[in-house]
């Protein structure tokens, strides 16, 4: 409780009423000589009663140079003087009232009037409060109230001196002083003025249940004003205890409809208190609406800020953004020096940011950096703040220009290379992993500047790690060479080691380099102290070595590591180790360690799996298909990889289709591609994978002359293996299905259904031959093939002269070639030559017959063992027959 200069000059004015219901003077009685004290005394006092302070001054100073010192005129005038001056409240008047006060204390001859006296002492006080000087007030009012004085004198002089004692904070005093009067003088008039001065001095102590109690014993005021101020106190108190039933009763009800539009620094302090209730207990409109009646009442600047940073914090708390800125912008007016103001704006820019409104948050990020009054290390975290909204909206390069000026915000290491490192990993976000130059710089940048902050260190290492992800292998290694030498006491520096000698082995080009670099990771594994990371170490090893052409010491490194059964990498050194065993032929070894890997790891992982097919795939080589088909079968009990189970599968199927149980095979394809149709997105492996499937799938339904359904799977297997190899023998596996159909509907003389069957197939051959022949390869042995087809399906159709022009560029083909050997090329030649000349041997011409001849002598000579060939030249080279005599029949071409 402070006492502010109107509470002293109501004071003033409360005594001043006082003394004049008992005049100092009375008037002359009428016929006596004028006096001129009594007659400028009199208007003085009439001026004074009306509030004209000015004249009654003038007329208060002729009757003081009237009297001169002569007592006690000299002392009631002086007296009246100063009271004049302490109700004007002009500037100055305090010391004027003083100077006249020490003038008449100077000079008077001696007051014998104790009351008068006590009145002079009285002013005094006033005019120290007026100046401040609170302890000098406090003395004399102390001195007054113990003295024996009329009761109205002695009253107000307690009050003022609990006034004091408020004003130098000595509130127990106070407190102690209002209780020993009101114990003395329980009946006094003026009770309510004590009870109002105790009720603050309990609230200021914080014994507001002294307080309250003061407040229920209170008397009932006639005085409006004093029973506005015990309601105003109670409201305040019962805020402060958290009554707040009461209290939003009292204040709807009684005093917020005399809510005053002026500033009043009892209201502020009761509706404040109020309010700070309510906002304590999250009532938040009731809070914002006592807010907004506090920041009418605020007297200064200081309880105007209260207000408007709690009311901006509400609209904060709401998400009301825009309102939470307008009172920003006001509290920015009032006050742009005051410390809310950077709190506030940082509260404003965090629920913007939480809410994605990063543009806004941004720019209060911005502005809080701006703030002078902002502290270094909120200018710090608002430039981060600020730099992190704008990446969030997008804004990449604002966003690393952001976090680079962050750096001159801190005079920090630690925080100036964090600011570094996001700026680099902001920059690795939107660079693509090829070309991250931008980020290696900026983390190169932070290492290089602030070597010993933990963030400068994990740049370095970020820096080696980005190189490597762009396979700049080589640069890598230096940097993380350059660790090493920077911080080689680090706990790091073993990994950044070995991270050296991978990206050294990644890097390397030539079988020297990789052995280079086998050799240093492999010195370095027995120097490292962290066990996983040696094995690491003679891992990557044997990596080199293997890149380097080296299987020998390549298989070294792997036997060290299948040694170490303990280590977390013996299974996948086993592994590794079957698979380079057969990689070199050595499948006896392979299928040990296989073994030894299924004794060990069971059969469950997928890497058991992967060895179940390596192994049935070593057997299928050597054609032993019962022994594969239990491997792959192996394969598909327990696969935690879904991309091996459908190759599993098939391979299982393809043994099985070896030993010609072709129901089986059927039935394992189907498994196969069932796996297949639970994936999404196929890869083009697990397309091609997916026409093998109903390749080997069409072969079991031919075997079993099934030739219309083989069609339709060979069908499928071209659309998913396209043109590929597998494709174009499916398509011409198809064109073999439509041939077989042909012949068989012909035997049953179905002409029309027969034809279009045949055209079907021989589309299929011509797709072929004409795909082969536009790309250079009319040698390739899938052409050679479509082509006989096509003439054998011609043969068929009963059209000998097309089917002999096909014969016939088989055969020329076949001699005029030159190049090396083309496989199958003497497989089809043969049965094109039989083929083509059982037509020509059919026409029976000589011309004909002659060139059967020499396709005969061809054959004869290019293969030996075809006795075909020998047998049917032998009897075209006979003397010519008579004309009566028909030509050897010709022998059926197979």
């Amino acid at each position: 409780m402070v006492l502010c200069a109107c509470c002293v000059l109501f004071a003033c004015g409360a005594f001043a009423v006082a003394q004049e219901e008992v005049p100092v003077f009375r008037f002359e009685e009428p016929g006596q000589p004028a006096d001129p004290v009594h007659e400028n005394r009199d208007k003085g006092l009439m001026a004074f009663q009306d509030s004209l302070y000015d004249v009654a001054e003038v007329y208060f100073k002729d009757a003081l140079k009237a009297c001169g010192t002569t007592e006690p005129a000299f002392g009631e005038v002086s007296l009246l003087l100063a009271r004049t001056y302490l109700k004007r409240g002009k500037k100055g008047d305090a010391a004027q009232a003083a100077s006249i006060l020490d003038a008449h204390g100077a000079t008077s001859e001696g007051l014998n009037d104790i009351a008068l006296s006590a009145q002079l002492t009285f002013a005094r006080a006033q005019c120290h409060a007026l100046n401040g000087e609170w302890a000098r007030c406090r003395d004399l009012c102390q001195s007054l109230a113990t003295q024996d004085i009329p009761l109205e004198t002695r009253r107000e002089a307690i009050l003022l001196c609990a006034d004091s004692l408020a004003n130098l904070s000595d509130y127990s005093t106070c407190v102690q002083f209002l209780n020993n009067y009101l114990q003395e003088v329980p009946e006094d008039r003026a009770l309510v003025e004590f009870q109002l001065r105790l009720v603050e001095a309990y609230i200021a102590l914080g014994q507001n249940q002294e307080a309250q109690k003061v407040l229920d014993d209170a008397v009932q005021s006639n005085d409006t004003a004093n029973a506005l101020l015990l309601d105003l106190h109670r409201l305040r108190n019962l805020s402060i205890l958290r009554e707040s039933e009461k209290a939003q009763k009292l204040y709807e009800e009684k005093l917020r409809p005399k809510l005053p539009g002026t500033a009043d620094s009892h209201w502020w302090n009761a509706v404040s208190a109020y309010a700070d209730m309510l906002f304590a207990e999250q009532k938040s409109q009731l809070a914002k609406s006592a807010y907004q009646d506090a920041k009418g009442l605020a007297t200064n600047d200081t309880e105007l800020i209260h207000a408007l940073s709690r009311l901006t914090r509400l609209q904060i708390k709401e998400g009301a953004s825009n309102n939470a800125g307008n009172y920003l912008e006001e509290l920015k007016r009032k006050a742009p020096e005051s410390p809310e103001l950077a709190d506030l704006t940082d509260a404003l820019a965090r629920q913007l940011k939480e809410a994605g409104q990063y543009n806004s948050a941004a720019d209060y990020f911005q502005k809080l950096i701006e703030y002078p009054q902002t502290r270094p290390e909120v200018r710090f975290a608002a430039s981060l703040n600020r730099a992190q909204c704008l990446a969030l909206s997008g804004q990449w390069e604002a966003a690393r220009d952001a976090y680079l000026a962050a750096e001159k915000y801190t005079d920090k290491p630690e925080e100036r290379a964090n600011a570094l490192v996001f700026a680099a990993m902001v920059m690795e976000k939107v660079e693509k992993p090829t070309n991250g130059s931008s980020a290696v710089q900026l983390y190169k940048m932070a290492a290089d500047r602030y070597p010993q902050t933990a963030d400068g260190t994990k740049a370095r290492l970020q820096q080696a790690a980005l190189l490597a992800e762009q396979s700049k292998f080589q640069e890598a290694a230096e940097v993380y060479n350059q660790f090493e030498q920077e911080h080689p006491d680090d706990e790091r520096c073993e990994e950044a080691k070995l991270l050296r000698g991978v990206n050294r082995r990644k890097g390397a080009i030539t079988p020297a380099a990789k052995s280079s670099a086998a050799d240093f990771l492999a010195d370095l594994a027995p120097k490292c102290k962290d066990a996983n990371r040696a094995d690491q170490a003679i891992f990557e090893a044997y990596q080199a070595w293997l890149e380097a052409g080296d299987f020998e010491k390549a298989s070294n490194m792997l036997t060290k590591l299948v040694s170490k059964k303990e280590s977390l990498l013996h299974a996948e050194a086993l592994f590794r180790r079957v698979m380079l065993h057969f990689s070199e032929g050595k499948i006896g070894p392979g299928r040990d360690d296989a073994k030894s890997y299924f004794e060990e790891r069971g059969h469950n992982e997928a890497s058991a799996n992967e060895l179940h097919i390596a192994v049935g795939d070593t057997y299928v080589n050597e054609q032993k298909w019962g022994e594969a088909q239990a491997e792959y079968l192996n394969a598909t009990n327990n696969n935690v990889k879904p991309e091996l189970l459908p190759l599993a599968w098939y391979e299982a199927a393809f043994c099985c289709y070896q030993m010609k149980n072709y129901p089986q095979t059927i039935t394992w394809l189907e498994m196969a591609n069932t796996e297949l149709d639970k994936q999404s997105n196929l890869s083009a492996d697990q397309k091609m994978l997916r026409g093998r499937i109903h390749y080997l799938w069409g072969d079991c339904l031919a075997m079993q002359s099934k030739y219309e359904e083989a069609g339709l799977e060979y069908q499928v297997a071209r659309a998913d293996a396209g043109d590929s190899e597998l494709g174009w023998n499916a398509l011409g596996r198809q064109g073999d299905m439509l041939l077989h159909r042909a012949i068989s509907l012909g035997n049953l003389k179905n002409d029309a259904e027969t034809a279009k069957i045949f055209k079907e197939a021989d589309q299929c051959f011509q797709k072929i031959a004409e795909n082969f022949m536009k790309t250079g390869q009319r040698y390739h042995p899938l052409a050679l093939k479509a082509q006989y087809r096509l003439a054998y399906s011609l043969k068929n159709q009963k059209k000998d002269d097309l089917a002999l022009d096909e014969y016939r560029k088989i055969y020329f083909d076949y001699r005029n070639y030159k190049g090396d050997k083309v496989p199958l090329l003497s497989f089809y030649f043969e049965n094109a030559v039989v083929d083509m000349c059982e037509i020509l041997e059919k026409k029976g011409d000589m011309a004909s017959l002659d060139e059967a001849a020499r396709c005969y002598d061809l054959l004869a000579k290019q293969n030996p063992m075809s006795g075909t060939a020998r047998e049917r030249l032998k009897q075209l080279r006979k003397p010519n027959p008579s004309s009566e005599t028909k030509p050897p029949e010709p022998t059926k071409s197979k």
